[in-house]
Formats: structure tokens, sequence, C-alpha cells
């Protein structure tokens, strides 16, 4: 494994003084590695036993909470062309949530993993957002933007970057291509708050800060989220934030935001990555996966 500093690095983006973590609920959750699974592999009967319940309107937790490390093993051996050995197929990770007057952080804490030596970043840790206006992202989480023919999926044929599938003229199991609905039909989408927003950090060994959106391709924005990293021993802990007003999803109290996380570990890169499944979010109090008070 590469070694890298024992030290904190900050990002050199302007961020917001850094809530009291130790006074902020954690929560533990467990990413997997999904392999070469798509949305499409998650909506066909005969591949996933849930396709069914899923094309119904279940969400993954509903049939698969505490399955972690079984669904990333069932990837790996069954549904992965060229799996990645080295790692573990599941990583543990504790994330918090906290916010003040203006800015949502979140605080993500895991263990490295054996050296993929795949990318120079040490680590990337991205959370998807969604504000209601993507209901594939609160049923399916970071599938909901990854199809059979992107890059290094089964069907991509070339680098096509994530991307939600009603911006597609036509969906089959290879995927949409790159054939888009008329552009009436995509403004309609986005007023109505279709896309997802992601916000990134990648170390290098300095941790850079990244955030944008995915609607019908990932297209970066101006970075409006800053970010900090630490690493004692083999333990990553890395702060995003941004104001509550900036990005593509507004973020006020009382209202219910759908989450997810993906994270390269040890030089991974690409799709060999770690994956969470769908999670809440809520501002202030209520009843979510996650709370920032």
């Amino acid at each position: 494994m590469r070694a890298l500093p024992l030290l904190f690095l900050a990002s050199f983006s302007a961020a917001a003084a850094a809530p009291n973590w130790a006074s902020v609920p954690s929560k533990p959750i467990t990413l997997f590695m999904p392999g070469q699974t798509s949305l499409e592999w998650l909506m066909t009967p005969g591949e996933h036993k849930g396709a069914d319940r899923f094309r119904a309107g279940a969400a993954c937790l509903s049939c698969h909470t505490g399955q972690e490390r079984v669904m990333g093993d069932v990837a790996r051996k069954k549904y992965d062309r060229a799996p990645l050995g080295v790692q573990p197929v599941t990583l543990p990770v504790t994330v918090q949530f906290a916010r003040d007057a203006d800015t949502l952080y979140v605080r993500v804490t895991f263990a490295d993993t054996p050296d993929a030596k795949q990318d120079p970043a040490a680590a990337k840790v991205a959370m998807m957002l969604d504000g209601g206006g993507t209901p594939e992202a609160a049923r399916a989480g970071c599938w909901a933007m990854c199809h059979d023919d992107s890059a290094a999926m089964p069907s991509g044929k070339t680098p096509r970057t994530m991307y939600l599938g009603k911006t597609r003229a036509l969906m089959t199991r290879q995927g949409g291509g790159d054939t888009l609905k008329p552009a009436g039909e995509l403004a309609r989408l986005k007023a109505s708050g279709y896309g997802i927003e992601y916000w990134q950090v990648a170390l290098t060994p300095a941790p850079v800060a990244a955030n944008g959106v995915v609607f019908d391709k990932r297209t970066p924005a101006k970075t409006v989220v800053a970010a900090t990293a630490s690493r004692a021993g083999n333990q990553w802990t890395e702060v995003l934030s941004r104001k509550l007003t900036t990005g593509q999803v507004a973020l006020v109290p009382g209202k219910k935001y759908a989450v997810a996380f993906a994270i390269n570990a040890g030089h991974s890169a690409g799709r060999y990555h770690y994956v969470s499944f769908e999670r809440s979010l809520i501002l202030g109090g209520g009843a979510a996966d996650f709370v920032a008070k």
C-alpha cells in the first residue's frame, strides 16, 4: 500500500467552521461492491429475483436490509466479468450529518483497503443527493444513474457517463444509448426537479472537492462544495459541506431527501467502488435515516 503522511488535509476551497463532531450522532452503514450490476439488471426477471417487486415500486432496502455482504459476494462471483479480488466485498462506514444556519455537513469515516494500484487518488468519496424529483433515487440509490451501457459496464462500448433513464427516448436491457427525448420534454423534466446532485472529494493526496449534476450525463458544475480529510493509521475521515442555498438541490428544514454514498478506496478507480443502498435525510427533525439537527 502506498505510504501517506498521517496529517490533517484541508481543501483549498473556503470551508465553514466545522461542527463539534463529538456531539453529533453517528450511524454505521455498510457499503458493498456492486460488480457490473445495473439498473436494467435490477429490473430483469430471471437475473434479479426481486425484479417484479422492484418494478412494482419496492425499494432495494425493503428486501435487502442487512444483506450487503451477500449482495457483494453474488455481484463479484456471478455478475462481474473482471472482479477486483484484492479488496473485500464490503466496506463498513460511519456517517454523521450536521448543519448550522447556512451550511450542511456530512462526515464519512472508513478504513483503507488493500492497494488496487489503479488510481493516483488514495480514495474518492461521493454522495448523491435528490430533492424528491427523481423517484428512482429514493428506491435504488446509486443504481438510478448506473446503466448497462455506461463505461466499463457489460454493454458499454464508449466512455458514456452516468445518466438518468427518463432522459432517453428508449430504454432496453442494454441501456438507453445516446438518443435523448425531445428538448421540450427534457426541459420539463428539469423544471420538475428531475436530476441528482453529487458531491465528491478525491484525495490526491490533498483533498480536491467537486460537485455537479447527473441528468442526461454527469455534468460538473462550479465548485460549491468544500472538503477536508484526515488520516490516522488506516482510518480516513472526510467532511463535505456546502451552503444550503447553493447547488442543484435547495436544502430546507423539514423536507426529506434521498442520499446514497459511493467510495473508491485503496487507489481503486471507476466502477471498482463500494456503494450504499438508498438512505433518507431530513434537516431539523423528523423521521429519516439521517437527521441533521
